[in-house]
């Protein structure tokens, strides 16, 4: 398993069993208690919240071209098939080797292998079913058209001889290797939605629309059928126990029911609302059951004897997952899901136990952050996130201070913390701005109301005593923030609306974009200043002194600083070569950073554009940025986590032209899991391998110069003492004058 969760790299550099599967091999592992002590000059690795392979991640299948929307099991468990598109892949369980893939000229919608896996049948998006053997070379046997409808469903005997499929309200039982019907199977008063056989092949179960599950014996002639009733909506999900006793239902409604298959009654009845139940499955006893709901949650239910029963919630799987299926004996679970941008498609495989965290992580965003900001002494920050939550966080200590409540569901849109620290403003997306004391999580009143639209952006003015707020209903207001009460509104209905707003740090002009054009206002009138015509905008800010404004573009990439007295283009930043998304100057005006969907972030010398530093190691680009107060340091928010960066390091990594290859990872060189081929590699100046970092570890890096991270989740490399051996150097990690294990 070792080798299979890290054949990535293994594959392509074998050194790299050492130099990057042995760091990241789990501490308590008995490869990792070998091995580790008999190498020196490895990489150190540390992770918090997430632990890919305590979290038992047993391997990673990666190399189809398009979405994986079908995985199948073989009934034994030992191949695994994955469908993206008209192509199949076939692998093995206990190796992850890929077999010959298979070509349809059609979509496939559904997949079943054998027994043993040596015959695979695929449904097809016209509705044909199509069988091959797999044994030696690859023969197509027989291909049929399936009348009816929606139907997926397929599954085989385990005499590897007969096949079953949805037609509609029925089901059909063939000859995988001839096509013939042996038999059609009516009495379902709606839709089947899935079929599986027992154990032994005597019985064949449906569950159905119609709210039923049926029980067929198709070893009599004609078959003889029973009807299990209990559940009151849709049947979706069913498996049989391992020796065919029981027989477990999940159904729309998040209710799951175990039955005893010779008695037909109801065994137990469990409540897991309330999203329907996808897939279930037995855990290698009949006490023991799992399953994954519609919302892509796992549980886990155990009966110790003589016992009611106990849930356990196990995982939240990829918010982006694809399509999921677990093994026969219940202990793994296969999911595909897409990796980037790019539509890079891999099936992680892994152990169901180990789908708790081994680390617990900390209590925050469970969904990305939306938006952030920084007190004006520097010693917190305060996140919102699409999910509905914000929270404060001790930047010195990297943990969370405060959890603020917020009344209605919705998302946090943007936060803003007053100048003198002790209030916190967020507006979500129900139009409303929430505001707390940032010491004690308290509200301070009631809800403002009077945007009817998306409240775009929030500022306290400098007195802390008053909050300006701007929404895509072309109004901004400002609000009294003792007493809750309106004190101006201003329409700009006039102009045309784009969905940028800026405040200059004084609070008296403000700044709109409107495509190609920005609008800059006084903010106690609403008069109009001047207008500036740029390329499409993404974003804005005011220097400190409020005298420019730096704008990003979507097309042409750059960053234009302007002259806002003179409207006179003062300078062009060029660098990025995706879309700027944010810009932000530090406090003394001489710096600004960015952050694009190159997923990079990068420092310009406002006085001359050059570019002081690119700054890679984001799993995406970042949402939020910003200089803390004392300009010490760059704050940026990008997916769950906040991470922070000391400047006098990077401006002394930038003039000093080193090239550490940890650093190398926070450079750009570091091809991010939103990156091509080469994902997941560490690369020297000339482009040879250094370092394989797994995939799931690569959205949660804290590398150079990223001193500080906060979310739920981070990973830590460092280069030990002793330095790092890689490159044509890798030998040099074996430690000398020490034996091989076992040797004497």
């Amino acid at each position: 398993m070792f080798v299979a969760s890290s054949q990535e790299a293994i594959s392509r550099s074998p050194p790299q069993i050492y130099l990057s599967a042995l760091p990241f091999a789990a501490k308590d592992s008995l490869v990792y208690k070998t091995f580790a002590p008999l190498c020196t000059g490895l990489i150190s690795v540390e992770t918090f919240g997430i632990n890919q392979h305590d979290g038992r991640l047993i391997m990673t299948l990666s190399g189809h071209g398009g979405k994986v929307n079908v995985i199948a099991y073989s009934i034994n468990g030992h191949l695994i098939a994955t469908a993206a598109g008209d192509c199949i892949c076939i692998w093995d369980t206990r190796t992850g080797e890929a077999m010959p893939s298979l070509t349809i000229d059609l979509t496939i919608v559904s997949v079943a292998l054998s027994l043993k896996g040596k015959i695979i049948a695929v449904l097809t998006g016209d509705r044909k079913i199509c069988t091959w053997s797999l044994s030696g070379i690859r023969t197509r046997l027989q291909e049929w058209n399936v009348p009816g409808g929606n139907g997926v469903s397929l599954s085989f005997a385990p005499d590897e001889v007969h096949l079953a499929s949805v037609t509609d309200s029925s089901v059909h039982i063939r000859q995988a290797h001839t096509g013939n019907l042996v038999v059609e199977l009516k009495g379902h008063t709606g839709e089947v939605l899935q079929v599986v056989f027992s154990p032994d092949g005597a019985t064949l179960a449906s569950c159905s629309a119609d709210t039923t599950i049926r029980l067929w014996k198709v070893v009599t002639c004609p078959p003889l059928c029973d009807t299990l009733r209990g559940h009151e909506k849709s049947v979706l999900s069913i498996c049989f126990s391992h020796d065919g006793s029981r027989l477990a239902s999940g159904c729309a409604d998040g209710v799951i029911q175990l039955w005893d298959t010779q008695s037909r009654t109801i065994v137990a009845t469990l409540n897991d609302h309330p999203s329907g139940i996808r897939s279930i499955q037995f855990i290698s006893s009949l006490r023991s059951l799992i399953w994954m709901s519609e919302n892509h949650r796992i549980r886990q239910w155990n009966q110790p004897s003589n016992e009611v029963g106990s849930l356990i919630q196990l995982s939240d799987l990829e918010h982006d997952l694809r399509s999921a299926s677990f093994s026969p004996d219940g202990l793994h679970v296969a999911t595909a899901y897409m990796y980037g941008f790019l539509g890079n498609y891999t099936v992680n495989i892994r152990e169901v136990d180990g789908c708790k965290r081994a680390v617990e992580p900390l209590l925050a965003h469970g969904l990305n952050i939306s938006s952030a900001a920084v007190s004006s002494d520097g010693t917190f920050i305060v996140s919102g996130s699409w999910g509905g939550a914000a929270h404060v966080w001790d930047v010195h200590a990297g943990e969370p201070r405060l959890a603020l409540l917020i009344g209605p569901t919705g998302s946090v849109q943007c936060v803003a913390i007053s100048p003198n620290g002790r209030l916190v403003a967020a507006a979500l997306s129900d139009h409303t701005i929430w505001i707390w004391n940032a010491q004690t999580g308290e509200t301070s009143g009631q809800p403002l109301h009077g945007h009817v639209e998306q409240i775009q952006n929030l500022a306290f003015l400098p007195d802390s005593r008053r909050l300006i707020s701007g929404s895509l209903d072309k109004s901004v207001r400002i609000w009294d923030v003792e007493t809750g009460r309106l004190l101006k509104a201003h329409s700009l209905g006039s102009v045309e609306w784009g969905i940028q707003f800026a405040f200059s740090p004084d609070g008296q002009i403000m700044a709109t974009t409107a495509a190609e054009v920005i609008y800059v206002w006084h903010g106690d009138t609403g008069q109009p200043v001047c207008k500036l015509v740029v390329d499409y905008c993404c974003s804005l800010c005011f220097s400190p002194d409020s005298t420019c404004i730096a704008s990003g573009g979507r097309y042409d990439c750059n960053i234009m600083i302007w002259n806002i007295s003179t409207q006179q283009l003062l300078r062009v930043l060029e660098g990025h070569y995706k879309t700027v998304l944010q810009v932000a100057y530090s406090p003394d005006g001489q710096l600004i950073c960015s952050s694009s969907t190159d997923n990079t972030v990068r420092i310009w010398n406002v006085s001359d554009g050059t570019s002081i530093a690119t700054l890679g190691g984001h799993g995406e680009y970042a949402k939020f940025m910003a200089f803390t107060p004392d300009g010490r340091s760059l704050v940026s928010a990008f997916e769950e986590t906040i991470r922070i960066a000391d400047i006098a390091d990077i401006r002394l990594q930038h003039g000093s032209g080193q090239n550490d290859p940890v650093a190398v990872l926070a450079s750009g060189h570091f091809e991010s899991k939103y990156s091509g081929d080469d994902d997941g590699w560490l690369k020297g100046p000339s482009g040879h391998l250094l370092l394989w970092v797994p995939r799931e570890y690569r959205p949660y890096l804290q590398t150079y110069p990223w001193k500080r991270a906060i979310g739920q989740r981070r990973v830590v490399v460092r280069v030990e003492e002793s330095g790092w051996h890689h490159g044509e150097n890798w030998m040099l990690c074996w430690k000398p004058n020490r034996s091989s294990p076992g040797s004497k």
